[in-house]
């Protein structure tokens, strides 16, 4: 039997890929479900309306982080990604400063009302989703436009309706944040340098490292 060259080989491999990432298509009933997900968890709706629509992975992760905000030691946090520290420590600040008690935080519905937002003036829900694709039956991610860039958000089909999760993106964007994370790294000499100089930015805060409470 003759064998193949890398050459061949390699444009086996695109091709199979390209195929399997062709594979699923959405029906036009997913589609508008997952529009309507979107629009809705972006627009000026109450957030009780919007917890009802986020993922279940999303809220099980939201409330691990939670309790590292509240009570995570430095060598703990240190353990997450750039995102998620960043999260985590935003979140602290956010949690010292409104001197929110245990009982105000003791349920997913109730830490989401007191510490989220989804507006945002960046968004725009008029002009809808610029794509949504498909990785299978059951999970699909929506492309859309945010100022001169783009974003996208997971959405999961749960129990026949489709959720979202805001903190998920479509492997095509990790290259781009990979960038921008190693482009404030260098910037600022370590990766807590740069979190700590981006949560100061946005919030006018020190990171706080030390648990809010035991």
């Amino acid at each position: 039997m003759q064998k193949l060259n890398n050459k061949t080989l390699s444009i086996a491999f695109i091709l199979f890929t390209s195929l399997l990432s062709c594979a699923v298509e959405g029906t036009i009933e997913d589609k508008k479900q997952i529009e309507e997900t979107w629009t809705t968890y972006y627009s000026p709706t109450t957030m009780a309306e919007k917890d009802k629509l986020l993922s279940k992975e999303y809220k099980d992760a939201y409330l691990r982080h939670l309790d590292l905000s509240i009570r995570g030691n430095r060598n703990e946090i240190n353990k997450l990604s750039f995102a998620d520290k960043l999260n985590v420590l935003t979140r602290r600040i956010i949690i010292d400063s409104l001197n929110l008690s245990d009982d105000q935080l003791n349920t997913f519905e109730k830490a989401f009302n007191e510490l989220e937002t989804t507006d945002n003036f960046l968004i725009s829900t008029d002009a809808g989703l610029s794509d949504i694709i498909f990785t299978d039956k059951e999970v699909a991610y929506g492309i859309f436009n945010m100022l001169i860039t783009k974003k996208s958000n997971q959405f999961v089909k749960e129990e026949g309706q489709w959720k979202i999760n805001p903190n998920k993106e479509h492997p095509k964007f990790n290259m781009s944040r990979a960038l921008i994370k190693k482009k404030y790294i260098k910037e600022y000499g370590s990766e807590n340098a740069a979190i700590e100089a981006l949560i100061k930015l946005t919030t006018g805060q020190p990171v706080r490292w030390e648990p809010l409470r035991n």
